[in-house]
């Protein structure tokens, strides 16, 4: 199955709305007035104008990458990419997902997708709705906005039947639900360097009924450093013909 994410937000793109130019121009002309006019007090002046430049740049971002909802609670592309920089590191998300099964796909370049998949008793096997539950990458992180936000928690590192898979190389693995079928805690937590700046994304997958366990997948997309890991009586490389 190939890595789609990148070339369907590149398809969506084109019909994104863009803001008009009246617009554009009002709102910098504004800014820079702000800038310009003399203050009592210039640091802090300067401290607006920047959070005001830095709101619009990510209001743009996120407008750009965006487009309505559309059926069935899907993600629509890349709905909540919330990328980072500087010095500030992004708070974990932690939403519940009522799916079925969870799907990971696992790229070289150490990008996360994790699509819903439901089981067909007819096929025996598990096929796809079309719905992303979460992507992420070192970069930029999104969940699906039909999950209701969650408490985040730090469950266990490890358990008896947690391996570790090559990051280096394309990986898909599937999970399904336990019998309390009640769903999954998917958590996207940053990864911190020692100056407490944020340099990736860690992406947990973990059963609702059992959140204090250790995850059933822990990908950390961290450029080289990326590493993914999995508990093997829960999750399984799909053996059915693509």
């Amino acid at each position: 199955m190939s890595f789609d994410l990148e070339r369907f937000v590149k398809d969506l793109r084109g019909a994104l709305p863009y803001p008009s130019d009246d617009a554009t121009r009002r709102a910098l002309e504004s800014v820079t007035a702000s800038v310009r006019r003399p203050r009592r007090f210039p640091r802090r002046a300067a401290s607006v104008a920047a959070v005001l430049v830095a709101a619009s740049a990510g209001s743009f971002f996120a407008g750009r990458l965006t487009v309505p909802g559309n059926a069935h609670g899907a993600i629509p592309s890349a709905a909540a990419f919330v990328p980072f920089g500087g010095a500030a590191a992004a708070r974990p998300i932690a939403v519940h997902c009522r799916v079925q099964t969870v799907y990971l796909k696992w790229d070289a370049g150490g990008r996360v997708q994790l699509l819903e998949y439901v089981w067909r008793i007819d096929l025996g096997r598990p096929v796809p709705t079309g719905r992303v539950v979460a992507y992420a990458d070192n970069a930029a992180r999104t969940v699906n906005p039909a999950c209701t936000t969650a408490t985040p928690i730090v469950p266990r590192t490890r358990d008896y039947d947690t391996a570790n898979w090559d990051p280096h190389r394309h990986l898909e693995l599937y999970c399904g639900e336990d019998v309390s079928a009640t769903g999954f805690l998917i958590q996207i937590r940053p990864i911190l360097n020692r100056a407490k700046q944020q340099i990736g994304n860690r992406v947990l997958v973990q059963d609702w009924r059992h959140r204090k366990a250790a995850p059933l997948l822990d990908a950390r997309a961290e450029g080289r450093s990326s590493s993914i890991a999995a508990r093997v009586q829960r999750c399984f490389k799909p053996v059915w013909p693509k």
